[in-house]
């Protein structure tokens, strides 16, 4: 009978068996998807097809073939409407009242190839609503902007510069940052004068 310490040197040798298998297995996946002659786009999704990392088509959902050996490259975005937060503004309006905003944007992407090909952050698709916020905040009275409906001044807005990067604004929410289920404006004076 062996004993216990014989019993657990075998073992010890046997330890790293786990690693090696799965260092085997991740070298020959690696080789397949070298060679991986096609790509599948979901149904939710848009892309285009890089060869030799140039644009040579758009990709629709479904099956399509490839040239493997990375000489064509499949990049793919998501079609289905998303949400974008936009971060808070602090801003002082005309008449002097402090007001801490953020805004929500509904988008949906139309164009996959345009929005692949020229846009790297999703941030910057909104840059240029961001500086309306505040070019309106500051050019308006506190009584002005609560007059004004902001979230569909801001849509309309955005739909001026939205097929730039093949993105479709739907809506823009102005949501106050006190309450999140809020979709009032609140600043620091009006708070304090209640």
């Amino acid at each position: 009978m062996a004993s216990s310490s014989t019993r657990s040197r075998d073992c010890r040798r046997f330890d790293n068996v786990p690693d090696v298998v799965n260092k085997l297995v991740d070298f020959i996946l690696s080789i397949l998807r070298l060679f991986q002659a096609w790509t599948v786009v979901d149904q939710f999704e848009g892309g285009v097809r890089l060869r030799l990392g140039k644009y040579s088509g758009d990709l629709e959902p479904g099956f399509h073939l490839m040239i493997p050996g990375y000489i064509d490259q499949a990049l793919t975005a998501s079609t289905v409407p998303g949400t974008y937060g936009m971060e808070e503004q602090s801003l002082t309006t005309k008449d002097g009242v402090d007001i801490i905003l953020s805004a929500a944007v509904l988008y949906c992407i139309q164009d996959p190839g345009k929005f692949l090909l020229t846009v790297e952050d999703l941030g910057t698709v909104f840059l240029p609503l961001k500086a309306e916020i505040s070019r309106l905040v500051r050019g308006n009275t506190w009584a002005h902007i609560q007059a004004m409906d902001l979230s569909d001044y801001l849509t309309e807005f955005a739909l001026q510069f939205e097929h730039e990067h093949g993105v479709e604004v739907l809506d823009v929410i102005l949501v106050d940052t006190v309450s999140a289920m809020s979709l009032r404006l609140f600043s620091a004076a009006s708070l304090q004068s209640e």
